[in-house]
């Protein structure tokens, strides 16, 4: 399962009024990669096309970058970029080690729900998790496993059910649906099974720079407007790799390594400067991690982009 910046983060970002605070001396945001391996082969997903190795984060790492973060107070802090975060033996104690740092005020976890039973949630509530999203996509079992090639519907509808139960441990739960020609008659159906107990995230599908193409019903065009994402995010994989965003599934735009630099250092770095004035300069399609890119759709970025245009010189000054 790869990464998506979902609803609750754009809201997060949308009421910090980037104009006024940019350029940000250390991001908002960051995604800690914890696994890149996952239990299912979704077929939106391009995880199964990556050259990257498979693997999970040293706690001695992960350790390493919270105590960066906690010294900084991010907004939020996601454990999830590609993979299935639950996979990782060690996730609860990376929570409760990121809680006791302060190092994030929303510290927030993406997951399929496969993994996600009454014991594994439990741990995670304990251990100080805010919130959690789970990819549903699907409001039929048959639809779930044409979508995520695994015939698990029942049991992430039953764990969603258990954490049901939880919301009043749990600070913020949400379910979500991506749009996709493999379930365009179901989304009214997955609003009403779950409005009434949980959020609910709906998005459009994005085709990764045309790594998956068959699959869009609702595709956003590209745009030349420079991506606001560069000055408030960044992604850190689980060989402690920097990826320029949490789009970056292939390691196309790798800008540092936390292993030898700290995170401060690789956002006042020299790699995330260029691609920062390349965007600036609207020749963002030359960069391998950012042709055809659909993330952000033209509509969302056109004010800031615009507005990141116009004052080059301010925000390329960090």
């Amino acid at each position: 399962m790869i990464s998506s910046l979902n609803e609750e983060e754009t809201i997060l970002i949308n009421k910090i009024d980037l104009k006024s605070v940019l350029p940000l001396d250390f991001p908002l945001s960051i995604n800690i990669e914890v696994t890149n391996a996952c239990n299912l082969r979704c077929v939106m997903c391009p995880r199964e096309m990556s050259s990257k190795q498979v693997g999970f984060i040293n706690f001695d790492l992960f350790k390493k970058i919270i105590d960066e973060c906690g010294n900084r107070k991010l907004k939020k802090i996601i454990l999830h970029k590609d993979g299935e975060p639950l996979l990782h033996p060690e996730l609860s104690e990376m929570v409760r080690y990121a809680k006791k740092a302060n190092a994030a005020d929303i510290l927030s976890l993406t997951t399929n729900g496969i993994l996600l039973d009454e014991s594994s949630a439990a741990k995670l509530v304990e251990s100080g998790l805010d919130e959690v999203c789970i990819s549903i996509d699907a409001a039929d079992p048959k639809t779930y496993e044409k979508i995520k090639g695994q015939n698990a519907y029942e049991i992430v509808e039953s764990n969603c059910e258990k954490l049901v139960k939880m919301k009043n441990k749990f600070p913020f739960i949400t379910v979500k649906f991506i749009r996709m020609k493999e379930n365009k008659n179901e989304e009214l159906e997955f609003m009403k099974r779950w409005e009434a107990l949980l959020s609910i995230s709906t998005s459009h599908y994005w085709d990764w720079g045309g790594a998956v193409t068959d699959s869009s019903i609702d595709k956003n065009k590209t745009t030349n407007l420079p991506c606001d994402t560069l000055w408030y995010s960044m992604a850190v994989n689980w060989d402690g790799t920097v990826s320029v965003c949490c789009v970056d599934w292939d390691s196309k735009g790798i800008i540092g390594n936390v292993s030898k630099n700290s995170l401060y250092e690789i956002w006042h770095g020299e790699k995330l400067h260029n691609i920062r004035k390349i965007h600036l300069e609207l020749k963002a399609q030359t960069l391998p991690v950012c042709t055809n890119c659909t993330y952000k759709e033209s509509g969302s970025r056109e004010e800031i982009g615009t507005w990141l245009l116009n004052n080059k010189e301010t925000v390329l000054n960090i």
